[in-house]
């Protein structure tokens, strides 16, 4: 999920695209759906309006038959299909 429209290389607003909840029981709507500018990025992105931080829905991943796996230091992202190797997403800097 991401809040900066110009980073999309597509985007289709929804009328009903849904909600996104929060931890903090919050729920926000999802205004587009659209593709995304940055390589190696998941290839359905939503579009929240005002969002400030980049989320990443590890259930959405796995639904489009990606594995993803909790390193100490690293998340790693890979199609299941492939032994391809996976994607470094993030790096984890210091323990929350």
């Amino acid at each position: 999920m991401y809040g900066d429209k110009s980073k999309f290389l597509s985007l289709e607003k929804t009328k009903n695209g849904g909600f996104v909840a929060f931890g903090d029981n919050r729920k926000v709507l999802i205004k587009g759906v659209g593709k995304f500018s940055k390589p190696n990025s998941a290839q359905i992105v939503y579009y929240v309006k005002g969002l400030k931080h980049n989320l990443l829905s590890i259930s959405q991943l796995c639904d489009d038959s990606y594995e993803v796996k909790f390193e100490p230091n690293v998340c790693l992202i890979k199609e299941a299909s492939t032994e391809k190797n996976p994607i470094p997403w993030g790096k984890r800097e210091k323990p929350l």
